[in-house]
């Protein structure tokens, strides 16, 4: 095995995604993994050489911790469809999605009839006049939901991958309160450097570098990104910073 690492990472990497796929599955397929490799330390080949039985027990470990973790999400399902007034930080700058904003929400109190289970984040989409930024702490009334896929694409699994259990539409007809925040170290220098992307480059070549390299995707303009849909490489467009730094 000339790559023992890269085959140990992309082991984890694929049980992970795999993972948020299977949703309850997770539990069975940890159990299928650990009992596989524990099986195959009983072949003297594997002794000498145990990468793949190391992949399987690693693969274990990732289904299993996705397990408890959809266990964790699901005690939320009690707050689907249900109006709440909660304050939070935002914990990243909010990002334009169509006519609206979406930005994750680091949530400090939720009230609602029912004491029970808060859930630490949610995806809220919300209409206001300027965008919110990471650090920004607000007060507001909201709407939660649980994400479902009947639209074909797997939404419930994609926020199951970020630890969301719950979206939120804010009320445009309360009171949104923001008091501004300190960002942190990494916010604010990804803000450092897409200002001088904007500074040194032209508008439209400095929106598509900050889209692709920092995910800043709000000031690429609907011409260009119609023109990577129609030749299919809308794809670079949500391409992340963790991506480009890897």
């Amino acid at each position: 095995m000339k790559r023992p690492l890269a085959l140990c990472g992309f082991s984890c990497l694929a049980a992970s995604c795999f993972a948020s796929l299977i949703g309850s599955w997770s539990a069975a397929a940890a159990a299928f993994c650990l009992l596989f490799g524990l099986g195959l330390l009983l072949l003297r080949r594997f002794r000498h050489t145990p990468v793949l039985v190391v992949c399987l027990l690693l693969c274990a470990a990732q289904f299993f911790a996705g397990f408890l973790r959809l266990q964790a999400l699901s005690n939320w399902a009690y707050l689907d469809e249900t109006d709440v007034q909660l304050t939070g930080v935002v914990l990243e700058d909010a990002e334009k999605s169509g006519t609206r904003y979406r930005c994750t929400v680091q949530v400090n109190s939720l009230t609602t009839e029912q004491e029970q289970i808060t859930p630490k984040h949610l995806l809220m989409n919300l209409s206001i006049s300027q965008p919110l930024h990471a650090g920004d702490k607000i007060d507001l009334s909201a709407w939660l939901y649980l994400p479902d896929d009947s639209g074909g694409f797997s939404v419930k699994s994609a926020a199951y991958a970020q630890n969301l259990a719950l979206y939120a539409y804010a009320s445009d007809f309360e009171p949104l309160t923001v008091t501004p925040g300190k960002a942190s170290v990494f916010m604010t220098g990804r803000r450092v450097l897409v200002s001088s992307l904007e500074r040194l480059l032209p508008k439209e070549e400095a929106a598509l570098t900050s889209g692709v390299t920092f995910g800043q995707k709000d000031n690429i303009s609907d011409e260009v990104t119609s023109s990577f849909r129609s030749v299919g490489a809308s794809h670079l467009l949500v391409v992340s910073g963790i991506h480009m730094s890897v």
